[in-house]
């Protein structure tokens, strides 16, 4: 719950957090009509750069609590969910990084065809949530609903379809 309420509380701030001087475009000099320009964006975007790294691990939290919240699995569960949690996070924490070394330095490394942030977000924050994905439908009938809860419905379902049935008569 404070997951929640810290995300929350982030997004508010947003509404506080004063717009930078060189956050308003100057009219372009070409275009002027049509384009607007401005500059790098590494001055306008260094105060919510770290508030967005922050809402992400929230994030990122609370994903894997709900996870937990989801099973009554412990042990292997706990090991493979929190090792996938910390690598989920520190994929942001690496995205982050590259993308404020990538916007200040002349850093042009490619990775797999991209650059090193872009790679980071196309394999790392969009494959690691596979992983979690893979595990949950490989063991969902080991750690969440076993098939003996399945029965326990079933029968479940069944009487009361007969009571509505009686009820009927």
């Amino acid at each position: 719950m404070c997951c929640v309420g810290g995300m929350c509380l982030i997004l508010l701030s947003l509404f506080f957090i004063p717009d930078p001087a060189a956050g308003i475009s100057p009219v372009h000099s070409t275009f002027a009509s049509t384009m607007f320009q401005g500059d790098i964006g590494v001055d306008r975007h260094a105060d919510v750069r770290w508030i967005g790294l922050i809402f992400a691990l929230l994030q990122t939290i609370f994903f894997v609590s709900v996870l937990f919240l989801g099973t009554r699995q412990r042990g292997l569960f706990s090991q493979l969910f929190t090792v996938g949690g910390l690598v989920y996070a520190g994929t942001f924490i690496a995205l982050v990084v590259a993308h404020w070394v990538y916007a200040t330095t002349d850093a042009q490394d490619i990775v797999w065809g991209f650059p090193l942030s872009t790679a980071i977000m196309m394999y790392g924050i969009v494959g690691v949530p596979v992983f979690f994905s893979a595990v949950y439908y490989a063991k969902f009938d080991d750690w969440v609903m076993k098939p003996d809860d399945l029965q326990r419905i079933n029968d479940l379902a069944e009487r009361k379809r007969q009571a509505q049935a009686e009820e009927s008569h």
